[in-house]
């Protein structure tokens, strides 16, 4: 593959990548429903495709700045926002790592099953960002916090099951990208590339 052909290939990865950036706030700020003490939010479907599609270190960019800019222009800045990226974090680190560690060729029950922890995970950090919040800048009481974990936890399991089924619907039209997601935006094929 020759340099330009690298350097088109990671533009066209890094362009994904902001789409997917940008698809995790639209979800955060438009596709949340807040239900009591639960809140059910979509846009970790972002996270795992950046994860199903070019692994860890895209999945941990698009949770690390998709989360920033939520808490950005959801909250503004404070010393507490580089906490808030914490779950989507966990979220990626799990996924991405899975998805590297097993290179990308996935089996649907593991994966689907990968997919409902992370979002376990997700519910579990987050509960202790919502507490150690709690402490820094005295937001939310304990009671709040723990008072009320049983109908999160139900909330984070839900999530978890519809995350696992669109991952399973999703899974066949990644695995037939391969781990390129750049396979998305189709090349002109050469001369020389058509006779190999």
């Amino acid at each position: 593959m020759s340099e330009m052909q690298k350097r088109s290939e990671r533009i066209k990865r890094l362009v994904i990548d902001a789409m997917l950036v940008g698809i995790f706030v639209v979800l955060s700020l438009y596709a949340s429903v807040d239900v009591w003490v639960m809140k059910f939010t979509f846009n970790g479907i972002a996270i795992i495709l950046a994860a199903l599609l070019f692994g860890l270190k895209d999945a941990c960019a698009v949770a690390i700045l998709g989360a920033f800019l939520e808490q950005l222009l959801t909250y503004g800045l404070s010393v507490t926002t580089p906490l808030w990226i914490l779950p989507a974090l966990c979220r990626a680190l799990l996924v991405g790592g899975y998805a590297q560690l097993v290179r990308f060729r996935y089996r649907p029950l593991v994966m689907m099953a990968v997919v409902v922890a992370s979002s376990v995970l997700v519910t579990v950090v987050n509960t202790g960002v919502m507490w150690a919040d709690s402490v820094i800048m005295g937001y939310y009481s304990f009671a709040y916090v723990f008072g009320k974990i049983l109908p999160r936890f139900g909330a984070g399991i839900i999530t978890a099951l519809l995350y696992g089924g669109l991952t399973m619907a999703l899974l066949p039209r990644v695995s037939a990208l391969g781990s390129r997601a750049v396979l998305l935006l189709p090349e002109k094929k050469s001369a020389d590339t058509e006779n190999e």
